[in-house]
């Protein structure tokens, strides 16, 4: 498994990472794994373009939950 996961990082470091832009850890984490699923799709499209075609649908929501917390400092 070690060789499969070190042949994913080479070919992420060769093809789509120069270097990644965020300082904090955490973030790091979450932009790497961005490119990571990125990584996935274009395989997914590579190997099934063969038979045929893909579509892929992104839907991203956003929900906003209020917490007041600007009100409980003026009290």
């Amino acid at each position: 498994m070690r060789s499969i996961n070190e042949t994913v990082n080479s070919v992420l470091k060769r093809t789509q990472i120069n270097y990644l832009r965020s300082k904090k850890h955490f973030m790091r984490e979450r932009e790497f794994g961005w490119h990571i699923i990125l990584y996935n799709i274009k395989r997914k499209i590579k190997i099934s373009s063969k038979n045929k075609q893909i579509f892929i649908f992104l839907i991203i929501q956003i929900f906003v939950f209020p917490d007041r917390s600007l009100e409980c400092k003026n009290i």
